[in-house]
């Protein structure tokens, strides 16, 4: 199972520079043996049908959920700013063919919460056409769909900022 973690979104260039000083923004910062996840499996996966299966929790570092496709940095008050989520996936993906047998899976299941339910919507036919040839892949997203409307005080706020997002 592959389980992308949520964390929101990076609206513009200033959000998203404080972000990379995170967890939410930067691998370096993460915790080296970090196991907890919801969802999919939940945090018991021995009480649950997917008992047994390999689970991979993917950093969300990105605030884009794994879209973010620019080529060179953004640089926000003298700190270089990456928008490199997509390219992310593409290495978790690599290193788990190399180094942890990705390619003899014979299912895969692509899952994630919040930002992170999202990017499995957004990347589990990626993910069908990478290795669907020898595995059979399926999504399960808990939660990731965002429905356009006002926020509590009535204000229609939420579509700009996805706008930002997609900008981004």
């Amino acid at each position: 199972m592959l389980f992308f973690q949520g964390g929101g979104w990076c609206y513009d260039d200033i959000y998203c520079a404080a972000r990379a000083n995170s967890t939410l923004g930067s691998s370096k910062l993460l915790a080296p043996n970090e196991t907890s996840y919801y969802g999919t499996g939940g945090m018991y996966p021995e009480n649950s049908s997917l008992a047994g299966a390999n689970h991979v929790r993917l950093a969300y570092t990105d605030g884009a959920s794994f879209s973010g496709m620019r080529d060179e940095p953004v640089i926000v008050g003298g700190q270089n700013v990456h928008y490199r989520g997509f390219a992310n996936l593409q290495a978790i993906l690599h290193d788990l063919e190399q180094n942890h047998s990705l390619l003899s899976a014979k299912q895969i299941l692509v899952s994630g919460g919040s930002a992170g339910g999202l990017a499995a919507y957004l990347h589990a036919p990626y993910i069908a056409k990478r290795y669907g040839g020898t595995s059979q892949v399926g999504a399960a997203p808990c939660s990731g769909a965002f429905l356009d409307h006002p926020n509590v005080m009535g204000d229609p706020i939420y579509r700009g900022l996805m706008q930002n997002v997609v900008a981004i």
